[in-house]
């Protein structure tokens, strides 16, 4: 399968922010946070239209999940605010 060249650099982008997060894998989050920072692309101007922060993204991912690649998951909850929209927490 050949991907377009705005698909290989969000996943080169995902992969390098991986990286630098230290973390042993590349997921969806990292592909996300790689999207949003193709400013140009259809994608990144949905994901902007629409509210989705950079910064407030990469705080979560950050907060989530420690280096190595380990995450909260199990001690985290979903947490709903007035608005409607949800986020997770993790309980410490």
């Amino acid at each position: 399968m050949e991907y377009s060249k705005q698909a290989k650099r969000a996943i080169t982008g995902a992969s390098r922010l991986s990286k630098s997060l230290q973390h042993s894998y590349v997921g969806t989050e990292h592909l996300l946070i790689s999207i949003i920072e193709q400013e140009n692309s259809l994608a990144a101007k949905v994901l902007n239209s629409n509210g989705v922060d950079k910064q407030a993204l990469l705080k979560l991912v950050e907060e989530l999940i420690s280096p190595g690649g380990r995450s909260c998951y199990q001690r985290k909850r979903w947490l709903h605010s007035k608005d409607g929209t949800a986020f997770r927490a993790c309980q410490r």
